[in-house]
């Protein structure tokens, strides 16, 4: 039996194959460096910056080159396969986003780049705000199901052949303030999903209904 780590990587080799190099489930502007810049913008990050679950690292490779200075990255990621391709300039570290092998408030800036809902989110945002600095930033990409949805989206199904969780904006604030951050800013940018449908219509199904968001959160407590 195939545990859900090996399909990880099997994933991630036919993503690779197909020539994505940002692991994103939605796209608001069609290059990769675009896209990059957007985030940029938008997270802002400076000093000691981690990217936990950080794919084949090519989001924090494109901000190293926009920021240079500015920014020191620490890749950490569970994948084998993805590590592997990760950029060599940039420190990589393997291990889980919930158990962080770094010591308390080593980093001011931590991101999650379409990573939290593969991963138990309270246990990894708890360890972002012990790895964090006081008023240390977190900043995610990630998705959620719309309130319109809320009541029909197969979230058991997204857990079973994704092993994905997704929630909806008002549980993610929860967990958000229960960690311990304040969120500063978010935004709900118009993402479309159109290069998921090269990964089957299963990824295709399931990641099509959700709403992309962006937040830039502040360690508090």
């Amino acid at each position: 039996m195939v545990n859900w780590l090996e399909q990880l990587d099997l994933a991630s080799r036919e993503g690779w194959d197909l020539g994505y190099r940002l692991l994103h489930t939605h796209r608001w502007a069609e290059e990769d460096v675009e896209q990059v810049r957007l985030l940029t913008e938008f997270y802002e990050p400076y000093g000691k910056v981690l990217d936990a679950g950080c794919g084949f690292g090519e989001v924090a490779r494109l901000m190293a080159q926009h920021l240079g200075s500015r920014a020191d990255f620490t890749l950490l990621n569970i994948s084998d396969f993805q590590l592997s391709k990760c950029p060599p300039e940039l420190k990589q570290i393997h291990g889980y986003a919930e158990l962080m092998p770094f010591v308390t408030e080593s980093f001011d800036g931590v991101m999650f780049n379409t990573a939290l809902l593969n991963m138990n989110r309270q246990a990894a945002l708890e360890e972002a705000h012990r790895v964090l600095v006081p008023g240390g930033q977190l900043c995610i990409s990630d998705v959620i199901i719309p309130a319109t949805a809320f009541h029909s989206y197969p979230r058991k199904a997204m857990l079973d052949e994704m092993h994905a969780d997704v929630s909806s904006f008002a549980e993610l604030v929860g967990l958000l303030y229960d960690a311990g951050f304040r969120i500063n800013r978010y935004a709900l940018p118009a993402g479309h999903t159109a290069h998921m449908q090269q990964m089957g219509e299963v990824t295709d199904r399931l990641f099509t209904p959700l709403q992309p968001i962006l937040l830039r959160c502040t360690k508090y407590a």
